[in-house]
């Protein structure tokens, strides 16, 4: 899952406080987006804009589930990964200091504060490869058994 490399210190320091935290319009709390889908009311042009990320509600396909492991390329440096457990349900937080990245994913950080070096050998090709996907919410399942490799590795 991708964050805003241009806000990285706030987001780091909320990721270090188990919190993963993904921004976009305020109108868009993932449960009402959900509830309009299912034929509630309208989708604003910017609901629509940010229904691919309804991933994140463990009640959607495909989703993100409490005991999934997430990388967070770029975090907490320009060119490491973040690893995190998701421990919970999505959260759509206040406006307390925070006029966007009100979605939440509450998580533990498995990875240390200096982050992931992408380099090292126990990291596979293939789970390189992934992480230059584009998206910024994308599937790495194919990768799983490295993830959790490396997850092993890191004693967590």
């Amino acid at each position: 899952m991708r964050t805003d490399r241009g806000n990285r210190s706030a987001l780091w320091a909320e990721l270090a406080q188990g919190r993963l935290r993904r921004g976009w319009a305020e109108d868009q709390d993932l449960r009402k987006l959900q509830a309009v889908a299912r034929g509630d009311g309208v989708w604003t042009e910017s609901q629509r804009a940010a229904a691919r990320n309804r991933r994140m509600l463990s009640s959607e396909p495909n989703s993100i589930q409490t005991g999934d492991v997430i990388i967070v390329p770029h975090m907490p440096a320009e060119g490491r990964w973040s690893l995190a457990r998701v421990v919970g349900p999505y959260e759509y937080g206040s406006a307390d200091g925070w006029a966007d990245y009100r979605h939440i994913l509450p998580v533990e950080l498995l990875s240390s504060s200096s982050g992931i070096d992408p380099n090292r050998p126990l990291i596979s090709k293939q789970l390189r490869s992934s992480l230059k996907n584009q998206n910024r919410m994308w599937n790495i399942d194919p990768v799983g058994p490295d993830v959790e490799t490396l997850v092993t590795d890191l004693g967590k």
